[in-house]
Protein backbone atom coordinates (compact mmCIF):
# COMPACT_ATOMS: atom_id res chain seq x y z
CA UNK A 1 0.00 0.00 0.00
CA UNK A 2 3.06 2.52 0.84
CA UNK A 3 4.27 1.57 -2.51
CA UNK A 4 1.49 2.03 -4.37
CA UNK A 5 0.01 5.32 -2.98
CA UNK A 6 3.99 6.68 -3.47
CA UNK A 7 3.35 5.72 -7.28
CA UNK A 8 0.40 6.88 -7.42
CA UNK A 9 1.40 10.32 -6.29
CA UNK A 10 4.58 10.64 -8.72
CA UNK A 11 6.56 8.91 -6.53
CA UNK A 12 7.71 12.29 -4.11
CA UNK A 13 9.19 9.62 -1.87
CA UNK A 14 12.70 8.17 -2.45
CA UNK A 15 13.29 4.26 -1.10
CA UNK A 16 15.14 5.28 1.21
CA UNK A 17 12.57 7.14 2.35
CA UNK A 18 9.85 4.83 1.98
CA UNK A 19 12.22 2.37 3.91
CA UNK A 20 12.38 4.95 7.23
CA UNK A 21 8.59 5.41 6.58
CA UNK A 22 7.96 1.65 6.43
CA UNK A 23 9.17 0.99 10.09
CA UNK A 24 6.64 2.63 12.01
CA UNK A 25 4.33 -0.37 10.13
CA UNK A 26 5.54 -2.87 11.47
CA UNK A 27 8.86 -5.10 11.62
CA UNK A 28 8.56 -6.99 8.75
CA UNK A 29 6.99 -4.42 6.39
CA UNK A 30 10.45 -2.61 5.40
CA UNK A 31 11.66 -6.22 4.65
CA UNK A 32 9.70 -5.58 1.46
CA UNK A 33 10.59 -2.46 0.53
CA UNK A 34 14.30 -4.28 0.12
CA UNK A 35 14.52 -5.90 -3.75
CA UNK A 36 13.80 -9.14 -2.29
CA UNK A 37 16.87 -10.60 -0.70
CA UNK A 38 18.44 -9.03 2.80
CA UNK A 39 20.16 -9.75 6.18
CA UNK A 40 17.44 -8.12 8.31
CA UNK A 41 18.69 -6.91 12.46
CA UNK A 42 16.99 -5.09 15.25
CA UNK A 43 13.48 -6.11 14.99
CA UNK A 44 13.17 -6.93 11.40
CA UNK A 45 13.46 -2.91 10.29
CA UNK A 46 17.62 -2.69 10.00
CA UNK A 47 18.06 -4.15 6.36
CA UNK A 48 21.45 -5.14 4.54
CA UNK A 49 20.89 -5.63 0.68
CA UNK A 50 22.24 -8.62 -0.35
CA UNK A 51 22.24 -10.29 -3.72
CA UNK A 52 19.76 -12.73 -4.77
CA UNK A 53 20.46 -16.47 -3.87
CA UNK A 54 22.04 -18.52 -6.93
CA UNK A 55 20.53 -21.56 -5.48
CA UNK A 56 17.70 -21.29 -4.05
CA UNK A 57 15.39 -24.02 -3.19
CA UNK A 58 13.71 -25.46 -6.38
CA UNK A 59 10.36 -26.22 -4.33
CA UNK A 60 8.70 -24.01 -1.23
CA UNK A 61 5.53 -24.51 0.70
CA UNK A 62 3.68 -22.96 3.53
CA UNK A 63 2.28 -24.84 5.72
CA UNK A 64 -0.83 -22.92 7.36
CA UNK A 65 -2.65 -24.53 10.23
CA UNK A 66 -5.93 -22.63 10.80
CA UNK A 67 -5.00 -21.92 14.91
CA UNK A 68 -3.15 -18.94 15.99
CA UNK A 69 -0.47 -18.28 18.28
CA UNK A 70 -0.17 -15.06 20.75
CA UNK A 71 3.64 -13.76 20.09
CA UNK A 72 3.55 -12.39 23.40
CA UNK A 73 3.20 -16.06 24.95
CA UNK A 74 6.16 -17.55 22.90
CA UNK A 75 8.27 -14.90 23.93
CA UNK A 76 7.06 -15.43 27.20
CA UNK A 77 7.65 -18.88 27.39
CA UNK A 78 11.42 -17.95 25.35
CA UNK A 79 11.91 -16.34 28.62
CA UNK A 80 10.42 -18.31 31.02
CA UNK A 81 13.07 -20.23 33.67
CA UNK A 82 12.58 -23.23 31.79
CA UNK A 83 14.14 -21.95 28.66
CA UNK A 84 16.37 -18.98 29.30
CA UNK A 85 17.41 -18.91 33.50
CA UNK A 86 19.11 -21.92 34.35
CA UNK A 87 16.94 -24.28 32.28
CA UNK A 88 17.09 -25.80 29.04
CA UNK A 89 18.33 -23.06 26.70
CA UNK A 90 17.28 -23.96 23.00
CA UNK A 91 18.64 -20.57 21.52
CA UNK A 92 20.68 -20.98 18.88
CA UNK A 93 24.51 -20.19 19.69
CA UNK A 94 25.51 -19.87 15.90
CA UNK A 95 26.87 -16.21 14.68
CA UNK A 96 23.90 -15.39 11.92
CA UNK A 97 26.46 -14.13 9.64
CA UNK A 98 27.63 -17.52 9.73
CA UNK A 99 24.25 -18.88 8.99
CA UNK A 100 24.16 -16.31 6.45
CA UNK A 101 27.08 -17.22 4.91
CA UNK A 102 25.53 -21.03 4.68
CA UNK A 103 22.66 -19.62 2.78
CA UNK A 104 24.72 -17.80 0.48
CA UNK A 105 26.45 -20.32 -0.60
CA UNK A 106 25.14 -22.41 -3.15
CA UNK A 107 27.15 -26.09 -2.65
CA UNK A 108 25.17 -26.12 1.20
CA UNK A 109 22.42 -27.84 1.17
CA UNK A 110 22.45 -28.95 5.30
CA UNK A 111 19.58 -28.61 7.27
CA UNK A 112 21.39 -26.93 9.94
CA UNK A 113 21.24 -23.72 8.56
CA UNK A 114 17.37 -23.24 8.73
CA UNK A 115 17.19 -21.45 12.99
CA UNK A 116 14.34 -20.15 14.63
CA UNK A 117 14.60 -19.72 18.20
CA UNK A 118 10.94 -19.06 18.63
CA UNK A 119 10.17 -22.73 17.38
CA UNK A 120 10.52 -24.64 20.58
CA UNK A 121 8.56 -21.62 23.31
CA UNK A 122 6.11 -22.05 20.37
CA UNK A 123 5.82 -25.87 20.76
CA UNK A 124 5.83 -26.01 23.90
CA UNK A 125 2.29 -23.11 24.04
CA UNK A 126 0.80 -25.88 20.99
CA UNK A 127 2.48 -29.26 21.38
CA UNK A 128 0.44 -30.54 17.97
CA UNK A 129 2.40 -27.89 15.90
CA UNK A 130 5.27 -29.79 16.79
CA UNK A 131 3.57 -33.00 15.58
CA UNK A 132 2.69 -31.50 12.72
CA UNK A 133 6.38 -30.62 11.85
CA UNK A 134 7.63 -33.71 12.45
CA UNK A 135 4.81 -35.17 10.33
CA UNK A 136 6.14 -33.11 7.25
CA UNK A 137 9.52 -33.84 8.06
CA UNK A 138 8.42 -37.65 7.57
CA UNK A 139 7.14 -36.76 3.97
CA UNK A 140 10.48 -36.44 2.80
CA UNK A 141 10.92 -32.77 2.47
CA UNK A 142 14.62 -31.41 2.53
CA UNK A 143 13.69 -28.81 5.39
CA UNK A 144 10.83 -27.68 7.66
CA UNK A 145 10.69 -25.23 9.83
CA UNK A 146 7.80 -22.80 11.58
CA UNK A 147 8.04 -19.12 10.25
CA UNK A 148 8.15 -16.42 12.68
CA UNK A 149 6.61 -17.06 16.09
CA UNK A 150 4.07 -19.21 14.70
CA UNK A 151 1.70 -21.28 13.09
CA UNK A 152 2.51 -21.43 9.49
CA UNK A 153 5.32 -23.79 8.82
CA UNK A 154 7.30 -23.76 5.17
CA UNK A 155 8.72 -26.64 3.90
CA UNK A 156 11.89 -27.11 1.00
CA UNK A 157 11.82 -29.77 -1.82
CA UNK A 158 9.39 -31.85 -2.88
CA UNK A 159 7.45 -34.52 -0.71
CA UNK A 160 7.87 -38.32 -1.24
CA UNK A 161 4.70 -39.16 -0.42
CA UNK A 162 1.48 -39.98 -2.33
CA UNK A 163 -1.46 -37.60 -2.45
CA UNK A 164 0.50 -34.65 -1.12
CA UNK A 165 -1.16 -31.98 -0.41
CA UNK A 166 -4.35 -33.85 0.49
CA UNK A 167 -3.05 -35.86 2.88
CA UNK A 168 -3.01 -33.07 5.46
CA UNK A 169 -5.38 -30.71 3.98
CA UNK A 170 -8.30 -33.66 4.17
CA UNK A 171 -7.21 -35.35 7.07
CA UNK A 172 -10.55 -34.89 9.79
CA UNK A 173 -7.77 -36.39 12.17
CA UNK A 174 -5.81 -33.09 12.98
CA UNK A 175 -7.01 -30.67 15.66
CA UNK A 176 -7.67 -27.94 12.72
CA UNK A 177 -7.86 -27.63 9.50
CA UNK A 178 -4.63 -26.80 7.38
CA UNK A 179 -3.71 -24.99 4.46
CA UNK A 180 -1.02 -25.33 1.88
CA UNK A 181 0.18 -22.81 -0.58
CA UNK A 182 2.93 -23.34 -3.20
CA UNK A 183 5.20 -20.37 -3.49
CA UNK A 184 8.47 -19.32 -4.77
CA UNK A 185 11.39 -16.93 -4.08
CA UNK A 186 10.87 -13.63 -5.55
CA UNK A 187 13.16 -10.49 -6.38
CA UNK A 188 12.14 -7.20 -7.79
CA UNK A 189 13.57 -4.39 -9.93
CA UNK A 190 14.70 -1.44 -8.07
CA UNK A 191 12.03 0.47 -9.73
CA UNK A 192 9.36 -1.31 -9.86
CA UNK A 193 7.11 -3.91 -7.42
CA UNK A 194 7.53 -7.65 -7.21
CA UNK A 195 5.61 -9.63 -9.68
CA UNK A 196 4.99 -13.27 -9.73
CA UNK A 197 5.98 -15.44 -12.73
CA UNK A 198 3.29 -16.01 -15.06
CA UNK A 199 1.46 -12.60 -14.01
CA UNK A 200 -1.27 -11.41 -16.07
CA UNK A 201 -2.37 -15.14 -17.32
CA UNK A 202 -6.24 -15.78 -16.18
CA UNK A 203 -7.23 -19.07 -14.75
CA UNK A 204 -10.53 -20.27 -15.87
CA UNK A 205 -12.61 -21.82 -13.52
CA UNK A 206 -15.44 -23.64 -14.65
CA UNK A 207 -18.50 -23.37 -12.99
CA UNK A 208 -22.08 -25.00 -12.78
CA UNK A 209 -24.99 -22.90 -13.18
CA UNK A 210 -28.14 -24.20 -11.66
CA UNK A 211 -30.49 -25.70 -14.22
CA UNK A 212 -33.43 -23.74 -15.63
CA UNK A 213 -36.84 -24.40 -13.59
CA UNK A 214 -39.40 -26.21 -16.12
CA UNK A 215 -42.27 -25.17 -14.26
CA UNK A 216 -43.84 -21.57 -14.51
CA UNK A 217 -43.90 -19.23 -11.78
CA UNK A 218 -47.39 -19.41 -10.19
CA UNK A 219 -49.66 -16.09 -11.34
CA UNK A 220 -50.26 -13.27 -9.00
CA UNK A 221 -54.40 -13.39 -8.85
CA UNK A 222 -55.86 -9.95 -9.38
CA UNK A 223 -59.25 -8.95 -8.27
CA UNK A 224 -61.34 -8.10 -10.58
CA UNK A 225 -62.39 -4.48 -10.83
CA UNK A 226 -66.02 -3.40 -10.08
CA UNK A 227 -67.88 -1.79 -12.76
CA UNK A 228 -68.14 2.00 -11.96
CA UNK A 229 -65.54 1.84 -9.60
CA UNK A 230 -65.72 2.56 -6.25
CA UNK A 231 -66.52 5.62 -4.59
CA UNK A 232 -65.93 7.12 -1.15
CA UNK A 233 -68.44 8.73 0.60
CA UNK A 234 -67.84 12.55 1.57
CA UNK A 235 -67.99 13.89 4.91
CA UNK A 236 -70.23 16.75 5.48
CA UNK A 237 -68.45 19.59 6.57
CA UNK A 238 -68.80 21.43 9.50
CA UNK A 239 -69.89 24.77 9.47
Amino acid sequence: ALYGCNELCGRPGTAAQLEEWSKVLGSDATFFMSQGTAYCTGRGEILEPMAPLEAPPSSLYIVKPEVGLSTPAVFKALASSEWANGGVDTRSTMDPKALLGMHVDPSDTSIEKYVNDLEPPAFQCLPDLKALKERLLGYGFDAVMMSGSGTSLFCTGEPNVEGWPEVVTEDASLPWPVRVFKTSFLNRPADSWYEAAGAGEVTKVATTKPEASTKEAPKKKVAPKKKGGSKKKKKPKKK
